[in-house]
This record gives C-alpha cells, structure tokens and sequence, in this order.
C-alpha cells in the first residue's frame, strides 16, 4: 500500500500535466488554421478604389465596413482586430517603390 505522501505527490504531477496540455490545446489550436490571403474574403465590390485603401476589421459585414481612405491614414489608424486592404494599384505602387526602371526593350533609341 502506498503512503499518503506518494499519492499526494503523483496526483499533484498528474494535475500539473492537464494544465499543461490544457494550455498547449489552446495555443496549438489558435495555430492550426492556415494563414490568410491578404485579400482573402473581400468581396471584389468593397475592395478600396485605385490608390486606396481600406481597413478591414475582422468578424464585420462587408457592408459594415469602414469607408475607403488614403493608405496612409488607414495604416495609422489599424486597430488591432483588422487590416488594411490595398487597391490593386497602391499594392503595384509599394511594390515598385524604390526599384529601378527597366530599359524597355521595344525603344531604341
């Protein structure tokens, strides 16, 4: 038979393990959904005009959206549950930003 301490100890470990798996469930599990698109799940109507941008907060209608902005104030102005949403332009303009241009080939001057 064992004593009171011996029990008192493997029941203490056990505890302490179900806590641990308690909170690595809850960590793994907020990682386990695939990373989202940046553009994923805007409607092609609420996307932001060219050289706009948008703040998309997360678990809103598409119609409850705030209204388009310029990129500037919309970065500025992320709350944490959102993102900004860039039109098709303003991403080609950040993208290009900085670059050099390349010769075009077709002129031959």
């Amino acid at each position: 038979m064992q004593t009171i301490p011996v029990i008192l100890k493997r029941l203490l470990i056990a505890a302490s393990v179900g806590v641990g798996l308690a909170a690595f469930q809850n960590t793994a599990g907020a990682q386990s959904f695939a990373p989202r698109s940046r553009q994923e799940a805007v409607p092609q109507r609420y996307r932001p005009p060219a050289g706009m941008c948008r703040i998309w907060l997360d678990s809103v209608p598409a119609n409850r959206q705030p209204a388009p902005t310029d990129c500037a104030t919309a970065i500025r102005n992320l709350p944490p549950n959102a993102r900004v949403i860039f039109s098709d332009s303003a991403a080609s303009n950040r993208r290009d930003k900085g670059k050099p241009k390349k010769p075009d080939p077709s002129d031959n001057r």
